[in-house]
């Protein structure tokens, strides 16, 4: 959890990974990593990461409000700065019809999951598993597959509310005059 923490909460932190700050990625901390070895070198990480976060408490909510909302929205493609085969996220048609399917599943996921809940209790314990996973991710760093185990619990909350919004639409056509 050190190196996790490490990775996504640094000066240069913009709520990605940062590769150039774990082990497996950047030959520097990998030589650090050796020299120390991997329980000295975890605790080293996680002593840099809560350094950080103690003396830079405003910016470190400001990364978790933002890892939080790439969690459970998707990243916009006009806040992500990287490039893809050398192209920007904001230029890629594809970039987008992603976020917004990543913004629907989760958009209607949080809410069929609070109306579900309020409506029936028996899903309520499945209901709280998609909420267990997040915030380890919200406090370090976010990828859009660290939330591919809980979309079958999105999927199925929002399959829920728009199940249940559906008759109530057509109910609510056929009163309406004209």
């Amino acid at each position: 959890m050190g190196v996790e923490l490490r990775v996504g909460n640094h000066d240069g932190a913009d709520g990605h990974y940062a590769r150039d700050r774990h082990p497996s990625h950047s030959p520097a901390e990998f030589l650090r990593y050796r020299e120390l070895g991997e329980a000295a070198y975890a605790q080293a990480a996680s002593d840099d990461a809560w350094h950080w976060i103690r003396e830079n408490p405003g910016r470190f909510i400001v990364l978790t409000l933002r890892r939080t909302a790439a969690w459970w929205i998707g990243e916009d493609p006009f806040s992500d700065p990287r490039l893809d085969y050398g192209v920007a996220a904001r230029d890629d048609p594809r970039s987008w019809g992603k976020w917004i399917l990543h913004l629907l599943v989760g958009v209607l996921g949080l809410l069929g999951a609070g109306f579900w809940a309020r409506a029936d209790r028996r899903p309520r314990p499945y209901l709280m598993a998609m909420f267990l996973l997040p915030p380890v991710y919200c406090v370090t760093h976010v990828m859009e597959r660290y939330r591919w185990p809980v979309e079958p619990l999105l999927l199925l909350a929002g399959a829920w509310l728009v199940a249940q919004w559906l008759p109530r639409l057509g109910a609510r056509r056929e009163r309406s005059p004209g």
